[in-house]
């Protein structure tokens, strides 16, 4: 059924990243703050902000090598959170 493609992705060009946020008082003012979670491996990087959060995003779809929970970077699953540039450890 050509529908099943789909769901099977070809290894390498599939991740899967679970978004989290959530909203912080500074001083007052809200500010939001977001994290990246890859399931497979526990690890968190976490971001002060929006453009942080995309800025690092577009890095890593230029260059999907430096995606913690990737094999080249975690060929055995861990919990300790990595940071990449303009993220912040969780």
């Amino acid at each position: 059924m050509a529908g099943d493609q789909l769901f099977s992705p070809q290894p390498g060009r599939y991740h899967l990243i679970v978004l989290g946020l959530w909203l912080e008082h500074n001083e007052g003012a809200p500010v939001w703050r977001f994290s990246l979670e890859y399931p497979l491996t526990a690890e968190r990087v976490g971001f002060l902000n929006l453009a942080d959060l995309m800025a690092a995003l577009e890095r890593w779809m230029l260059d999907p090598s430096v995606l913690p929970g990737t094999p080249a970077n975690n060929p055995q699953p861990t919990s300790v959170s990595a940071t990449p540039p303009g993220g912040i450890a969780l």
